[in-house]
This record gives C-alpha cells, structure tokens and sequence, in this order.
C-alpha cells in the first residue's frame, strides 16, 4: 500500500537523525530555533562524515574484497541475453552495449563503496529538506517543533521515478520507445559476471548485432512477438487518497529538545502525536530507538487517514531496539544494533498462535571500524529466543490433475497434529579482521547461550544441542591459511553435543531414519591445543583428538598424525547402515562413513 510505503520512508528519514546517550538538562530559557537547527545538523555531519572515514580502508582491503564475494548473488543472477548470430561488432552500438565484465577484475567485483560521498549526501539532505528553519512550526517549553511538508517524501519519491528513467528505465506506465524495448529484447549486460575475456567479446558481439537490426526495423520486424505497445490506460480511483492528502490528514513532526550534550529528536505522527521513534543526535554518538508497541499505532493512524481498514496487526507486539553510531577515538567508530527491551511477537492464524520472543542484549551486535589500525571487528551477543508454532503452520496441500474430468483436486495434508517449541539459548561470538594480515583471523568467545538448545514436540524433548557444556559453553577458534591447507584450532575444546529423541514425536518419527528415534551423538575435538588442517587430502589432526561418537556405532577416534577419511557407507562394518536403502526412513547414520586412516 502506497500510504505504507510512505510511512516507511518518512521513519527511515528519522532514523538519519540518531544518538548520545546523556544525562537530561533542559535549557533554562526559550530555544533558539536558527541554533537548535544548526547545532542539530552540525552534528549529523561530523558523526557522518567522521564514520565514514573509519570505514573507508575497506575499499583497499582484499579481505572486504572476500567477504563481499560470499554475499548471495553471482553471475547466476545476471540473465543472459538471447544469443543471437554471429555479427560484427560495431563501434557505433558501444553506447547501447555495456561491458559484461565491468572492466573489473575477472575472478569477481571488488567491495567499492564510496562511504565519504554517501555520509556526505546524507548529512545534505537532512540539512537541506528536513531540519532548516522554514520547517520551524513553534517554539513549545524547551522543545522547538518542525513541521515537515507534506511534499517532502512525495517529491523523493518522484525524484526516484525520475532517476531510473535517466538510468535506461523508464517510469511505470511510460510507453516503450524503440530503443528501450531492444535493450530488453536484446539484453543488456549491465552486472559484473565472471566471464573470461572471449566470452565477453562473444556476448558484446551477439547484443550488438541484435541491437543493430532491431533498431534498424524500429524494434517491430525482428521481434513480432515482443513488438512494443502502448500501455493500457491505468483506470483511476477518484476515491484513492493522494500522497500529499495523506500527509495533510496526517502530518509528521520532529520535536527537538536539549539533551546532555546533544538534542533528542521525537517523531510525531498525525494529531495524536503517536511517538514511535525517538532519536538522539551529538557530534560523537549518533542513535535511535524505535518503540514497536508504539510503530502499530502508527500504521493504525495511516490507515486510517487513506479511509482504509487497518493492516492485520500482531496481537502482541512489545519490545524495543536500537541503532548507534560510537565514535570511539580519531577515525574509530562502532555502530551498534541493540535489543534494549525483550521483543515478544504474538500472531493469530486460523485460531492459533505463533510466538516468538527475543531477550534483551545490549549491544547484540556491534562493528568497530579503526581506520588508523585498518582493521574491523565484529561482535555478536543474541539472547535467548523462544519460538512456539502451532502443528497447523506445517499443514501442506497435495494436488493432483485428472486428465478425465480436465480438474485439479486438492487434499488438504495435516502432517503434525503437535506443537513445536523452539528454544536457542543465544549466540555468541567476537571476530577481529585486519588488512594487515589477510591470511589468518580468530574468534572468540563463540557459543550458543547458557542453556541447552531445545525443540520439544507437545512438551517432550526431540532434540536437544549442547556446545562446550563442561568449558562454560564457550569456546576460540583461529583460522590460518597455509599454503594449500587450512589450520583450524580450538581453545580450551571443541564438543558439540545432539541428542536425539524423534520417537517423541509420532508425525515426524514415521519418516525419520531410524537412528534418530533414539540417539545421542557426540562430536569432539580436545587434548593439548587442539588442531585440524583441512586440504585436498582430507583432514589431518595436527595436535589433540578427534572422535566421533554415538550409542548405535562404535566409537571413531583419530589421533595426532592420523587422518579421517570420509567414504561410502558401504566401507564401514560396523551398524545396519552399509547399504544405504532407497526406502524412506533408511538414510544413513552421519558417523557411519568416518574412520581414521593413515595420511598419504
């Protein structure tokens, strides 16, 4: 819903403006409003600009440059254009082809962001069309009050239509010139693709030699089934409410107030000045908090101003969080998510429940930039969540088609007349990266609570994980690269604990592998600094033992200077799991195809 999206982008404008934590101290007279504005926006900059000078070492960093390639998307997500017959490519047409490869290196994209620009354009933009002095509506206490105009996010939002035109995409609704429409019947390879040089003279040849007679034909001969056309003519509510009537019915405000040694801004939504978010702004530490009981308020408001009904809200919904920006010294900064109060979400489906509940954890998680330093550092801390689910969430449908009759039938399939509870004691974890030394890196303090991590069906247990519970459930772990093996070490120990008890559970227990009606395995790695090195060849424990353990298999132990090798299950003689059966049910037991032998 449009109005919806409005709000969206009007609580993200605010979320701009953030935080210091301080002490209250009003001032004991009237507000300046020309000084309230500049000091507010004076900060924003600093705290913008100063971060992103932190972070901008990550644009040299062939680590950044890594970890940017394990993000999802690849040249997978690129659509190739048709292949067309071979042609001659034409110099001419090099401004209707881009580069398939980019011009970048051809193993993959590296991380460019350019944080010192964006910190700056945002800095801009809150100065230019949120905080300025002809926004001012009223000086109230020690508060001054900006009206924002009701066009303020109409236009941006117009500004966008506008800008992907001139990207080659024209507006929603606009008709499809010529040339448009063979850039998309031809393809444009507008994304970085690892391709190797002949393949990307191929592809800009192929699109060239498409473009160059479908521009020829004006777009209509070569392609008769993909001819352009105008659109249809887009019929108009006269009764829809418009983006500026909605503003007008609900108009947003900011409330400005001193605060230790910066402003705390307060969102205000409509007549009701319903607060979702509140904001605190100083030159060192920028931070909002965004109030979720108070956010379905809000949508209620706006749905109420557009004459709709609103939106299916939860039927609890408490908690809150919040986003910070730390400067910590000269070109170090920390931004910071915080669950600073437990969120417990509660949904009606059909009649029943869905609950979902995260405890409280301050920071849950954190990034330090040191520019100075060019390292990075990342911190987790998750508390516990709860999660509860009705049997009828897995409730599936099964449809067939009868050739006789030309109709689908569908059965509705209650697979799992029991409830799930879901408990995951936390997660934990500390990570330090530095350009300096790309081939190595550490963690610490990596874990998952401090309790069992359970899921029970109707109340009885079937699965049950425990990391580390005799090493305080926690542990380190340091990854080095060495020439072509990787060295993976743990400190104090490494024991991963499952047990299984899916007999518990009649619906899942019927499709289960046997193994897991009744089983607890155990993974461990301990000793006198306990290390693996993983290559081509396999595993080789370096220092320490490994082993492998469960109540329906022997044990698997592979000492110092031994390897594992993992195989067929056939290999093994020990369990009924040898032949892996096709039968639902009868998959192999994941011990089974481990031994120890000696290393090549």
């Amino acid at each position: 819903m449009r109005p919806m999206l409005l709000l969206i982008l009007c609580t993200s404008s605010a979320s701009l403006l953030l935080a210091c934590e301080g002490t209250s101290s009003g001032p004991s007279t009237p507000p300046v409003p020309e000084e309230v504005t500049s000091a507010v926006n004076n900060s924003v900059q600093l705290a913008l600009t100063g971060a992103a000078e932190s972070f901008e070492f990550l644009n040299d960093s062939e680590l950044a440059d890594e970890l940017f390639d394990l993000l999802p998307g690849d040249e997978s997500d690129c659509v190739s254009p048709p292949m067309m017959p071979d042609g001659e490519f034409d110099d001419s047409m090099d401004e209707f082809v881009d580069d398939p490869c980019g011009g970048g290196d051809p193993e993959g994209a590296d991380f460019q962001l350019d944080f010192k620009d964006t910190a700056q354009e945002m800095a801009d933009w809150v100065a230019d069309e949120v905080l300025t002095d002809e926004h001012v509506e009223e000086v109230s206490g020690s508060a001054v009050i900006y009206l924002l105009p009701t066009n303020l996010l109409c236009d941006a939002l117009a500004d966008d239509s506008v800008e992907s035109a001139e990207h080659g995409m024209p507006p929603e609704g606009a008709p499809m010139v010529p040339k448009d429409f063979c850039i998309s019947a031809c393809g444009a390879a507008d994304c970085d693709e690892q391709r190797s040089e002949e393949e990307c003279a191929s592809l800009q040849e192929s699109i060239a030699a498409c473009m160059e007679g479908c521009l020829a034909d004006g777009g209509s001969e070569q392609f008769p089934s993909r001819e352009p056309t105008e659109p249809p003519a887009e019929e108009v509510d006269e009764s829809d409410t418009s983006c500026e009537e909605v503003f007008e019915q609900v108009p947003l405000r900011l409330r400005v107030t001193a605060f230790g040694a910066g402003h705390k801004i307060d969102l205000l939504v409509g007549e009701q000045r319903s607060n979702p978010i509140s904001a605190l702004v100083a030159p060192s530490e920028l931070a909002f908090e965004l109030d979720m009981g108070g956010s379905m308020e809000t949508l209620e408001i706006m749905a109420d101003a557009v004459g709709e009904d609103a939106p299916e809200l939860p039927e609890t919904l408490v908690g809150r969080v919040k986003l910070a920006l730390k400067k910590n010294a000269v070109n170090n900064y920390t931004a910071a998510l915080s669950v600073i109060e437990a969120v417990h979400l509660v949904l009606k489906m059909d009649g029943d429940e869905i609950s979902f509940q995260l405890g409280a954890s301050d920071p849950t998680l954190a990034i330090t930039a040191d520019g100075d330093a060019k390292a990075l550092s990342l911190d987790v801390d998750v508390a516990a969540i709860d999660l509860a689910l009705p049997g009828s969430v897995f409730a599936g449908e099964t449809c067939e088609w009868d050739p006789e009759t030309g109709e689908e039938y569908c059965e509705t399939d209650d697979s799992m007349s029991g409830d799930l509870d879901v408990h995951l004691g936390g997660a934990s974890a500390s990570m330090a990266l530095t350009t300096e030394d790309d081939d190595s890196f550490t963690v610490t303090n990596a874990g998952l609570g401090d309790t069992t991590t359970t899921v029970k069906y109707d109340g009885q247990q079937i699965i049950g994980v425990d990391l580390n519970p005799a090493h305080g459930r926690r542990l380190d772990l340091s990854v080095a690269s060495l020439e072509d093996v990787m060295e993976l070490a743990v400190d104090p120990a490494l024991v991963l604990q499952v047990a299984l008890s899916l007999a518990n559970a009649p619906d899942m227990a019927e499709d289960a592998p046997p193994f897991m009606l009744d089983e607890e395995m155990t993974l461990s790695l301990t000793g006198s600094n306990p290390t693996v090195a993983m290559g081509d060849n396999g595993m080789r424990v370096v220092s320490g033992t490994l082993m492998m353990s469960s109540t329906s298999l022997d044990d698997v132990v592979v000492e110092a200077g031994m390897c594992m090798e993992v195989g067929e299950d056939a290999e093994s003689e020990e369990g009924p799991w040898e032949e892996p059966s096709e039968e639902p049910g009868d998959e192999g037991h994941p011990f089974a195809s481990m031994k120890a032998t000696e290393c090549n």
